[in-house]
């Protein structure tokens, strides 16, 4: 929770330098935030409201010297208030009673003795009260418990609510707690033989007649043990999987923003001195407004100057934000207000949100994206500029030099994600605001294009009509099922290494490439080695591309894929034919099968059966390629010759265990290892009849699979089409 206090000044027309001074003196040793409500007034001539918040002693100077050569600042008043912000910052720790005290990985054991009753873990409270009055009340009291508001802790039985429980069923529970020895409720109507005792955050059972001896006893019995795929049914637990992916954020609300940083040389941190920011929207009605001007500009083209300069004045830039003080609805008084009863609120409501950057959609450099964007010349990333030297102490005065690369960076990364949006919204109605990873867009493009049909209709619009997309639910397609229980969904998520980058020991290198680029540049009679214009070339061309497909289909390019590969079976998206198992005719590995999977998987005929595994295996000595990524937190000398701990890809011979899929263990055979022992996991009884990775590129009509599947493999150009079925 953040708890801000207040320390606030009143000020009446006090000279305005005077007022600088004072808060330059308060900036050295004060930290938090310094807010300015008030108004300046300059004698006999002008008056200003004057409101600053969330600014740093450098930024107020640049304010005071703008006035001071305005105007003299000797003559200018100030009266208002001063106020000083501290943040105090407490964590605020929740509850576990009811939740049984046990993580996603661990269960407790059901025990029943003499003096006391130990449940399960999950829902503990409700099965003591089943089993004391002999009938299940599960479905009622899940009703009643999850009819709480989130705020008032939805979903969980606590102490406090004995009394309400007991009215609304009709019951005369208590809870006994031995450090003061009495009992909650005191009151109520019948004196039942076992109460209820909470140890560990868990309710057990214990009798009333033999309270300590039945502590005692619970715990002496009372063990939490590891989760299997055995347990509780877990691996029966699915539902339909549901994607919402009709709603759409407009265009008008995405931004690209950038900031330019200097390095603080003692802690390394990376200081904003200033962010630039642009309306996605406001960018591509320009850019569509240039094309119609100038038909015969090619992409590649600069374009023209008055127009590059009007491009220049739309990106938004601030200098010497050092934090970023944004407005959130959610903190908005008069709705705090609302949500907690009207009752009187005192504070402030101003968050300051931190942002983690990580690039999830695009993993080459920007200025490499702009380029194979195919962007005008002048709308690409500035390469030939020095940030490094931008410190401190000069940025400031050398902003004339920075501004412009600045303002290109935004530039050309927002003429980048507007193609990236456009291909998107085009092959799978998404866009960048709805998925905010790759993975993402690949899950929610292929259930939309599984489940919709889109066609575009004409509508009026005002005086005239426009064409609009309109999506149809397409009938009797068979559903998708996914796990719900939480231990089997981590389970599966386990067994998810990612984007297979791999591993090796020696570089190995094809000219399956230069054979493709061969074949296309005597089709198109293009002198070019520049794989991208052959292909745009080849996809504008009218020609008859019969010869073209036939000879293209004869080259051996199953080992030419390189992308990285996410989902339930990663290492296997580079196979037409691999197998992709049906959620719903999951079952737990049984011990008895260990001996014939391992002997199965060490032979390479464990397919077509899927499974996900926990898994005993060794690698081979010798080993130069590693199928799995093996991370290791380890620590070591970096560049600057200091210790430095973190994760690094390495490889890891002889003995290893993990959770993996099935192909990912084949995978560990082909590479010469030996599968040593099976504990744990899930075997799927059957198999989709289609490839869900090629399924995405059946579907969309009127292109061909090689198409579609190129769009969505190769986003970013964005206007290439490869046609190769």
């Amino acid at each position: 929770m953040n708890k801000i206090e207040l320390d606030e000044t009143l000020i009446e027309n006090a000279l305005f330098s005077d007022v600088i001074k004072a808060m330059s003196d308060k900036f050295k040793t004060f930290k938090g935030q310094i807010k300015i409500d008030g108004e300046i007034v300059e004698e006999g001539n002008h008056r200003q409201y004057m409101s600053l918040l969330g600014f740093n002693a450098k930024t107020f100077h640049n304010i005071f010297s703008n006035m001071d050569k305005k105007s003299d600042a000797s003559d200018w008043y100030f009266t208002g208030k001063i106020i000083l912000m501290k943040d105090n910052f407490q964590e605020i720790k929740r509850s576990r009673v009811g939740r049984g005290g046990t993580d996603l990985l661990k269960k407790i054991n059901e025990y029943e003795g003499e003096n006391c009753y130990i449940s399960t873990d999950g829902h503990c409270f409700i099965k003591c009260v089943n089993r004391v009055l002999n009938k299940d009340l599960t479905c009622k009291f899940q009703e009643y418990i999850n009819g709480f508001s989130k705020a008032n802790r939805k979903g969980v039985m606590t102490c406090a609510r004995m009394n309400e429980f007991n009215k609304k069923f009709n019951t005369s529970f208590q809870i006994y707690n031995p450090k003061n020895r009495h009992f909650h409720p005191r009151d109520v109507h019948d004196e039942l033989d076992w109460v209820l005792y909470l140890h560990n955050s868990h309710f057990c059972l214990i009798r009333r007649s033999q309270k300590s001896l039945g502590i005692q006893e619970i715990e002496d019995n009372y063990e939490q043990v590891w989760k299997t795929c055995r347990d509780d049914n877990a691996v029966t637990q699915v539902s339909p999987l549901k994607l919402n992916v009709l709603s759409s954020m407009s265009d008008d609300a995405l931004f690209a923003w950038d900031c330019e940083t200097y390095s603080e040389k003692d802690t390394r941190r990376a200081i904003p001195y200033a962010c630039t920011s642009i309306n996605l929207e406001k960018v591509r009605k320009m850019l569509n407004r240039i094309n119609n001007l100038f038909p015969d500009l090619k992409p590649s083209d600069p374009l023209p100057e008055e127009f590059y300069d009007k491009l220049m004045n739309v990106v938004e830039i601030f200098v010497g934000i050092l934090s970023f003080p944004l407005s959130n609805p959610y903190t908005d008084e008069d709705l705090q207000k609302k949500w907690k009863r009207q009752k009187e609120i005192k504070g402030n409501y101003l968050q300051h949100i931190n942002f983690t950057c990580s690039y999830q959609h695009e993993s080459s450099s920007l200025a490499a994206w702009g380029n194979s964007s195919n962007l005008p010349a002048n709308l690409r990333k500035i390469a030939d500029v020095d940030i490094a030297k931008y410190t401190r102490d000069n940025w400031e005065e050398l902003r004339h030099e920075w501004e412009p690369y600045a303002k290109r960076d935004t530039l050309c990364l927002g003429a980048c994600l507007i193609k990236y949006n456009q291909v998107t919204k085009e092959v799978v109605n998404q866009n960048m605001s709805n998925n905010i990873t790759a993975p993402s867009l690949s899950l929610n493009g292929w259930y939309y294009l599984y489940h919709y049909d889109k066609e575009m209709v004409e509508e009026e619009w005002y005086e005239t009509t426009r064409m609009v997309a309109k999506h149809t639910e397409k009938e009797n397609i068979e559903k998708v099922y996914s796990h719900t229980n939480p231990f089997i969904r981590n389970f599966i998520r386990r067994s998810i290494k990612g984007g297979r980058v791999s591993a090796n020991r020696k570089s190995f290198e094809t000219n399956k490439m230069d054979e493709i680029c061969n074949v296309l540049k005597e089709y198109t009679e293009l002198e070019s080695n520049n794989i991208i214009d052959l292909f745009k070339e080849y996809s504008a061309s009218t020609k008859d591309k019969t010869k073209v497909h036939s000879r293209l289909k004869k080259i051996e390019c199953t080992k030419l894929m390189a992308f990285d590969a996410n989902g339930l079976y990663a290492s296997a998206m580079s196979d037409l034919d691999s197998e992709y198992p049906r959620a719903e005719s999951g079952r737990p590995f049984l011990p008895e099968e260990e001996k014939e999977f391992v002997k199965l998987f060490n032979k390479q005929k464990f397919r077509p059966r899927t499974a996900i595994l926990t898994v005993w295996f060794d690698n081979p000595k010798n080993m130069f390629f590693q199928p799995i990524p093996a991370k290791d937190k380890i620590t070591f000398t970096n560049k600057e010759g200091k210790k430095e701990t973190g994760n690094k890809i390495r490889f890891r011979n002889g003995f290893c265990h993990d959770v993996l899929t099935s192909v990912d263990i084949q995978e560990i055979v082909k590479a010469g290892g030996r599968i040593i022992r099976i504990l744990d996991g899930i075997v799927y009884e059957e198999n989709f009849v289609f490839c869900i990775k090629m399924e995405m590129t059946r579907i969309d009509g009127g292109k061909t699979d090689g198409e579609l599947y190129y769009k969505l493999d190769n986003i970013k150009e964005s206007e290439i089409h490869l046609q190769c079925t």
